[in-house]
């Protein structure tokens, strides 16, 4: 699933009428990979459509694009941030489906530059960590992966594995998406031909482009160059192994999307406080809007006299909140912990001490769901405290679901993780 939004983060706006999108939801948009990877694979499928017939392999089609690299960015941008990534993709799904291991471990270690260079940190610190750790492991152990016993399956085939943390998803194919594939093809195709063609340079213009309303990006763009900072900024984070392994990664790559974050006004930078404040409704994909800290929002019922307030987790272990204008540390949700679920949930066991009478938490995330369930009743709370979908409107009364199940609660996160 990351590195669907990976994609989606380092294309910002170089597209906006060709959304990479499935049914309008956003590629970064929760727990949506069977859809997210569809939607990556028919974007793909149409973009090298139009490669001349004349090549008969894949390996001659990638020779051609290679080619056609040097003498435009936009193809480059295009080919090493889509796809390329959706080719990835695709290889780690046939590892997954095979229990091919070694293809496993060739698709992770191309995927990890993408991660730095999309800023995905924890996915970059830990990826590569776990590459690292998989290349060491013992002959015994490292010959029950070989025989395929990381993967599960729901029952005895050929080309049904799937990892254990997907295990519980629901997956399925029939005759409506069947149907729904060919009519968003057909979409797709017809976007696609009243836009630039980002595969054939002869159009293009000497920077990078939107291949949709033509507007050419500012010099100071590298999205172009994502695969080779991406590569840099590991080997750089590596180098620093061991004492080094929880320093700061920075986001290096610039992207098209940046420059509608902000204008400038004489020397200063003046940001849009509308698109800040309709960011931390999720993760943004870019997580670079204003001082590149990573939001989110918890919807929280109050009072009057602060209807919400808004809590900012920025590099900084300790996070800073904005209510009614006034900013304050908020010294007890200091945390170092990087994963978002858990810090959302750290954040809703804490209202509690605020007084409030009602919780919803957005969220598309079975796991935090899961420990949504669990602390709620090792903390005894008793407050309403519901969940929902960042584009379904089903809605999960989470109390409701502890109290009916109080009798298993205690058991969930071991059967969970």
């Amino acid at each position: 699933m990351l590195q669907t939004q990976t994609v989606e983060a380092l294309s910002a706006d170089t597209e906006r009428q060709v959304p990479l999108s499935t049914e309008g939801q956003s590629i970064e948009a929760g727990k949506k990979f069977p859809q997210n990877y569809r939607a990556l694979r028919i974007v793909k499928e149409e973009l090298l459509r139009d490669i001349p017939k004349q090549v008969d392999c894949h390996t001659d089609r990638m020779v051609l694009l290679e080619e056609r690299t040097s003498r435009s960015r936009t193809v480059k941008l295009w080919l090493d941030n889509l796809v390329i990534p959706t080719l990835i993709i695709m290889l780690f799904v046939r590892a997954e489906r095979e229990a091919g291991w070694p293809l496993n471990l060739l698709s992770v270690k191309q995927m990890i530059p993408y991660f730095f260079a999309a800023g995905h940190i924890n996915y970059a610190r830990y990826g590569l960590y776990y590459l690292r750790s998989m290349g060491r492991l013992s002959a015994v152990v490292q010959m029950q992966f070989l025989l395929g016993n990381h993967v599960m399956r729901h029952q005895p085939a050929i080309w049904n594995g799937i990892w254990s943390d997907m295990f519980i998803e629901t997956t399925f194919m029939d005759l409506h998406r069947i149907r729904a594939d060919y009519e968003h093809r057909t979409k797709l195709r017809a976007r696609i031909k009243i836009a630039i063609d980002p595969l054939d340079p002869h159009d293009h213009a000497a920077g990078i482009i939107n291949i949709v309303t033509g507007r050419i990006a500012t010099d100071n763009m590298t999205v172009d160059q994502s695969v080779t900072i991406g590569q840099q900024g590991m080997v750089e984070f590596e180098s620093s192994w061991p004492e080094g392994f929880h320093n700061t990664i920075s986001k290096k790559v610039i992207t098209m999307s940046t420059m509608k974050k902000y204008i400038k006004v004489g020397t200063n930078q003046v940001y849009d406080a509308n698109l800040m404040y309709s960011g931390v409704i999720g993760l943004q994909s870019s997580r670079d809007i204003s001082m590149k800290v990573m939001m989110m929002m918890i919807d929280v019922l109050r009072p009057p006299l602060c209807a919400s307030k808004l809590v900012v987790t920025a590099p900084d272990a300790v996070p800073f909140e904005i209510c009614n204008g006034v900013e304050l540390q908020r010294v007890d949700l200091r945390t170092t912990h990087k994963e978002a679920d858990v810090i959302i949930v750290q954040q809703v066991v804490k209202l509690a001490e605020d007084g409030v009478s009602s919780v919803k938490v957005i969220c598309d995330d079975n796991d935090v769901f899961v420990l949504l369930i669990y602390y709620y009743a090792q903390a005894h709370l008793t407050y309403g405290l519901i969940m929902c979908g960042t584009s379904s409107r089903r809605v999960i009364d989470t109390k409701a679901t502890t109290e009916k199940h109080a009798t298993i609660v205690d058991q969930l996160l071991p059967a969970q993780f």
